[in-house]
């Protein structure tokens, strides 16, 4: 009986992607690797904030987290400030005021903080060739 067969019969479940590979669940079961249950991935969910090891991924995944979560820092503080504003986090916004902030007494600043940076000049470099010699 395939997997897909399975499934009709035993949950009445159609799978409307047979042909994709099924996954096999980790941990001990009874009868060595060969009685391992396999489940169809499209019954599979990812439970929030589930983290998957890097050694797991594919490597074309990771090219593409990486592609999508690489953002300009102006993008990404737009974000930020729209999302902080649906959650009316600088007080008195579309929704009115946020109810745990407020029960708190905690006040957010809108204006982000402004970091001086301070870049050093460059060490000198004295080498000797017959005599000392600056660069």
């Amino acid at each position: 009986m395939t997997i897909p067969q399975y499934y009709k019969e035993k949950y009445d479940i159609t799978l409307r992607y047979p042909h994709l590979r099924g996954v096999f669940a980790a941990g001990p079961h009874s009868g060595g690797n060969d009685n391992r249950p396999i489940y169809p991935i499209e019954l599979l969910h990812v439970m929030p904030d589930q983290r998957v090891t890097m050694e797991k991924m594919d490597p074309t995944l990771i090219d593409c987290v990486l592609k999508k979560s690489a953002v300009p820092p102006e993008e990404r503080m737009n974000k930020i400030l729209e999302h902080a504003n649906m959650m009316c986090l600088f007080g008195r916004g579309k929704g009115g005021e946020n109810p745990v902030l407020a029960t708190f007494g905690v006040r957010v600043v809108r204006e982000s903080n402004n970091i001086v940076i301070g870049v050093r000049q460059l060490p000198g470099l004295k080498f000797k060739v017959g005599g000392w010699m600056d660069c």
